[in-house]
């Protein structure tokens, strides 16, 4: 298994998005921790359910729903989240809990 899939995700991450303006406003940058994609959403509801049933707060949205995200797919995530620093932290407890993650900026919603 590759334990390190999280960390390795993290690159992902273009740094020069920035979670939050100087004043705190939020830019419309929306985070999101992606625990699996999918072509079948009922494969992504699969997923949402042995996920939340281990006591994570997953979603799934469809990849539309995104500006930065490939289109066409479903995707089981923590739901939306506004600044990179609270992403790493959920992302490394979904880790803990035994479930592969990475962050992508999903830019505005759609």
């Amino acid at each position: 298994g590759e334990s390190n899939t999280c960390i390795t995700g993290v690159w992902l991450i273009k740094d020069n998005f920035n979670s939050e303006s100087p004043s705190g406003i939020i830019d419309g940058n929306t985070w999101i921790v992606i625990l699996g994609s999918f072509q079948s959403e009922s494969d992504a509801n699969d997923l949402m359910e042995r996920c939340n049933s281990s006591g994570l707060n997953t979603e799934v949205f469809s990849t539309n729903s995104f500006q930065y995200l490939a289109k066409d797919y479903f995707i089981v995530c923590s739901g939306r989240i506004f600044k990179k620093a609270d992403a790493i932290v959920v992302a490394a407890d979904y880790k803990s809990r035994g479930f592969e993650n990475y962050i992508k900026n999903a830019g505005m919603m759609q």
